[in-house]
């Protein structure tokens, strides 16, 4: 079973959930990150996936009493529905907000996501914008939303469902936030590696959630070529340097995603 350190302190807004597994390199800037946010009112909870090379050390130098920790027995693979079970189970706020190891929230990522959830109580799921930076953090010139040709701001449940079920992903995982009793809700297959945030968004699209898009840019998302994430289909660093619009062939796997969803759905 895994262990979790407890605090006492009273239940925070947002509840932060960081899985890391062998992020030496990137885990200590995107703590910091979240820590140094503008809004104070959440907890960080620090899933470590079973590292070995020194991360876990890494994470538990930090003294913030915000911090809580999660060590799994052994690796379960990088996108694991079993994480964010055991997120859930922990998590204290009446919003979670999944994050990755390897990217930065900017200083006002809370303040924006989970204001703009207080301020549209209809709401159950968020997505703010993210700004791409390479792997030494320098701006790459281009946003998350600037190279999905699919979407845009405003975009209705079913036009989601349609691009999600189409095996297009373009709901910026690092960038939502969420009720956390709806989170809850979420049909969370276990046995799922890639493309499990794409199936928690569809399941809840299909359970009538509503979503909302927030045309601001709130994490910066680190492009390297360790991540496990479709945007390494969309090329490689010159290709933000020079933005051009990814051709449908790189979007498009109807093979391999549509497969998965006629599965589950």
């Amino acid at each position: 079973m895994p262990k979790t350190s407890q605090n006492a302190e009273k239940p925070p807004a947002v509840s932060v959930f960081v899985p890391y597994y062998n992020d030496r390199a990137f885990l200590h800037q995107c703590i910091e990150s979240i820590l140094a946010q503008t809004r104070g009112d959440f907890e960080l909870i620090l899933l470590n996936h079973a590292s070995d090379d020194g991360c876990r050390q890494i994470a538990r130098s930090f003294r913030d009493p915000r911090i809580r920790h999660i060590d799994m027995p052994y690796n379960l693979g990088a996108g694991s529905g079993v994480l964010i079970l055991e997120f859930l189970k922990a998590a204290r706020g009446r919003y979670a907000k999944l994050f990755c190891a390897d990217d930065m929230m900017r200083p006002d990522c809370l303040e924006r996501l989970a204001g703009h959830m207080e301020a549209h109580p209809e709401t159950d799921v968020a997505f703010g914008d993210m700004e791409y930076v390479g792997k030494d953090g320098g701006d790459l010139g281009t946003k998350w939303s600037l190279r999905r040709p699919h979407f845009a701001f405003g975009m209705s449940g079913a036009e989601c469902l349609g691009l999600l079920i189409r095996g297009i992903s373009f709901m910026p995982y690092p960038a939502s936030i969420a009720k956390t009793e709806v989170l809850r809700e979420a049909r969370i297959d276990k046995s799922m590696v890639m493309m499990l945030d794409m199936s928690i968004w569809a399941d809840l699209i299909i359970k009538g959630k509503k979503f909302d898009f927030i045309p601001d840019a709130v994490v910066n998302y680190r492009v390297h070529e360790n991540q496990t994430s479709s945007s390494k289909l969309i090329g490689t660093h010159a290709s933000f340097l020079h933005p051009t619009k990814p051709s449908m062939s790189e979007l498009h796997r109807p093979d391999e995603y549509s497969v998965w969803f006629y599965i589950l759905f």
